[in-house]
């Protein structure tokens, strides 16, 4: 297919006649610039065998082709760093991976300074890879596809996977690395609101979480993080006050997701979010699922916590649970004694080890 503009640039039209309104050319209709790392020839971009041998040099010579790599294997890295600029598509091909030994990131899409995002670029990734990261991808505007990120590193940035994105990821993971060194926290997908599918963060030592401020999550899961995971370790990990767990944030649409081995498993925010979670299940933790607000739960199971199944702190909102189910050494569905009582339907506490051996406020151990 190939890229038709009009004359004063309103729109972009496509071979088979999709029509875009934007500063950006489609990214399903572009023009291939080529990067291979091996190429000999001319180091234009403009064929396979004329390829630049430069990522960062197509996408300062060509930011509105789609940039084609590849040639950088896991063991034969691209050094990180890489600057995106206004709608940059990059695409790997064969498995292109990112080494981030020497830098605090692989890849970053909209210029910030001060904390203030200077440009709201719009970008698109697919098939990048990234280990030993401190931070691997961050400030995108656009959608991410089919990246894996491995082996976070310890450093005074963002550490870990994705770091402010927004738009869709999918098909992408985060996992292995992290530390007990009490001056840093990890995360999978961190202050991403973003709508997530296939996605997975798992075995992260250390103060972690694994999805945050995200927007909607179906078919994903997060093993293996945090403070439980080092415990488990026979590590010791000092309290940094932070609420480490699987799926943290508000306002959400959960579906057919699961954590294991986390401290928190969903922890569903506060002050009047609205979330609704299906066929989900965490396993393992010391608090299943935190939540408030207008919660719809259905198909939820919180089994062997340390604590409490399921935690209900404030009731801002009406909420409802169908067909749950939880076991703890506490309570399985602990209720704040300020709070309204859930309206509860064919939902079973699997029984507690201990029931007294915590203040179970309004919440039961018995079949509700």
């Amino acid at each position: 297919m190939g890229l038709h503009q009009n004359r004063n640039g309103l729109f972009n039209m496509c071979d088979n006649g999709l029509v875009q309104l934007s500063h950006c050319p489609s990214f399903d209709c572009r023009p291939i610039a080529y990067v291979d790392k091996h190429a000999s020839g001319a180091n234009n971009g403009t064929t396979p065998e004329d390829a630049y041998t430069d990522i960062q040099t197509a996408i300062d010579n060509d930011p509105k082709k789609e940039i084609l790599i590849q040639g950088y294997g896991e063991s034969d890295c691209y050094p990180a760093g890489i600057v995106l600029a206004d709608c940059v598509y990059l695409h790997g091909v064969d498995s292109v991976w990112i080494d981030c030994e020497d830098s605090n990131y692989a890849v970053r899409g909209n210029e910030v300074v001060n904390g203030t995002v200077v440009h709201e670029w719009t970008t698109q990734i697919d098939g990048i890879n990234v280990k030993n990261s401190p931070s691997a991808i961050l400030y995108i505007l656009g959608n991410i596809y089919n990246c894996e990120v491995k082996n976070i590193t310890d450093s005074s940035y963002h550490n870990g996977g994705f770091y402010s994105c927004y738009g869709v990821i999918e098909n992408c993971s985060v996992h292995t690395g992290g530390s007990i060194d009490d001056r840093y926290r990890y995360y999978g997908f961190f202050e991403c609101a973003a709508a997530f599918k296939n996605c997975h963060v798992y075995d992260i030592m250390g103060a972690c979480v694994g999805f945050e401020r995200y927007l909607s999550a179906d078919n994903c899961s997060c093993k293996r993080i945090g403070i439980l995971y080092s415990h488990l370790l026979d590590r010791r990990v000092a309290s940094l006050g932070f609420s480490n767990g699987g799926l943290v944030g508000r306002d959400l649409i959960i579906i057919d997701c699961v954590v294991e081995d986390c401290e928190y498993g969903f922890n569903f925010g506060s002050f009047g979010c609205t979330t609704s979670a299906t066929n989900c299940t965490t396993t393992r933790g010391y608090i299943g699922v935190s939540v408030c607000g207008d919660t719809t739960l259905l198909d939820v199971s919180s089994t062997a916590m340390l604590r409490y199944g399921f935690k209900v702190t404030q009731d801002y909102g009406d909420m409802l649970f169908i067909n749950c189910s939880a076991s703890s050494q506490s309570c399985g569905y602990y209720l704040n004694n300020t709070v309204a009582i859930p309206e509860f339907i064919n939902c079973n506490d699997g029984g507690c080890l201990e029931p007294d051996s915590w203040d179970c406020g309004n919440g039961r151990c018995a079949s509700v």
